[in-house]
């Protein structure tokens, strides 16, 4: 078929305009796919990596505050330790034989500020330290739980009152630990084991919680299966040592799985092999467990509380 040529000036116009019409939409919509494309890439991206950014801020600075709770509460033990000449015991008692208050208690004079004074001696001379911490003129002090006893890590709601006065940091009771369950005084001379690698108080999880003032704690049985290991946060331990360091231990091996051995281990095969025989006993005497230690100096006879005590002044 013979094409003629077209009016000069119109068909040929319309024509050209024609494909310059689908090159413009077909531009503009590559244009505006990719600016688009681009955008959710960006958004996307800065909107996961400050997610990850703060997740990463937040989970720090959960460790440093858990870290500053153990911090502030070895301490104490530790200003408890230098004045009385040994740790306090785990929990105090009536002629009776009843238990009366925690160490947590106990250890509330020598929280000191960054003056040296201290700064719970109001709250310790409102105790009776002769009444149960559950009884009438003590059991009203529980909601003056002092703030480095409240776990960060803990899910326990401030505003719940059947929780409000739980704490997480609990001592190791039981026989060779530091808080003996014969509440007999244990002085850092009588520690067999490196200071460094001896535990005195642990950081439970929620389920394992306390009142702060009752005198209840994790009691470490290495042959018991209920009691052979502590209940944590996210498989780590947060150890409070008896030299004054907090330590993290990442749990690796549960010490329940050495109870479904088949056949059942020795009695001193279970001891020797408990993961935490090491940390909670002050006296491991097998040679694979000894480490050199340097000579302690002679320390007085330990004495159990002192009322009278006033950090920063005299007996």
């Amino acid at each position: 078929m013979k094409h003629t040529a077209p009016p000069e000036g119109v068909l040929l116009l319309k024509r050209k305009g024609h494909k310059q019409h689908h090159r413009k939409k077909t531009v503009h919509f590559r244009y505006w796919f990719w600016s688009i494309l681009f955008l959710v890439v960006v958004c996307g991206s800065s909107y996961l990596g400050m997610e990850y950014y703060l997740k990463q801020t937040s989970t720090v600075r959960v460790r440093e505050e858990v870290i500053d709770s153990m911090k502030a509460i070895v301490n104490a033990l530790d200003e408890y330790h230098r004045v009385n000449k040994a740790y306090p015991p785990a929990f105090t008692m009536d002629k009776a034989g009843n238990r009366l208050l925690s160490w947590r208690v106990l250890i509330l004079p020598y929280f000191l500020d960054d003056n040296k004074n201290p700064k719970y001696m109001d709250l310790y001379d409102s105790f009776d330290l002769n009444q149960p911490w559950d009884g009438p003129d003590n059991y009203g002090l529980l909601s003056k739980m002092p703030h480095e006893f409240r776990s960060p890590m803990s899910h326990h709601s401030i505003n719940d009152e059947t929780a409000n006065y739980l704490t997480n940091y609990l001592a190791i009771v039981g026989k060779d630990t530091v808080f003996p369950e014969d509440r007999e005084p244990v002085s850092k001379s009588r520690i067999v084991d490196p200071l460094e690698d001896t535990v005195a108080v642990i950081e439970a999880s929620d389920d394992a919680a306390v009142n702060w003032t009752q005198p209840d704690d994790f009691y470490y049985d290495p042959l018991d299966p209920n009691m052979a290991e502590p209940r944590t946060f996210q498989n780590t331990l947060v150890c409070g040592m008896c030299n004054g360091d907090v330590r993290i231990f990442p749990i690796t091996g549960a010490a329940e799985d050495l109870f479904k051995s088949q056949p059942s281990l020795p009695t001193e095969e279970l001891r020797k092999r408990n993961p935490w025989i090491k940390l909670f006993v002050r006296n491991n005497d097998s040679p694979e467990q000894m480490k050199p230690q340097k000579p302690k100096e002679e320390e007085e006879s330990p004495a159990e509380v002192h009322e009278e005590y006033r950090p920063g002044g005299e007996k």
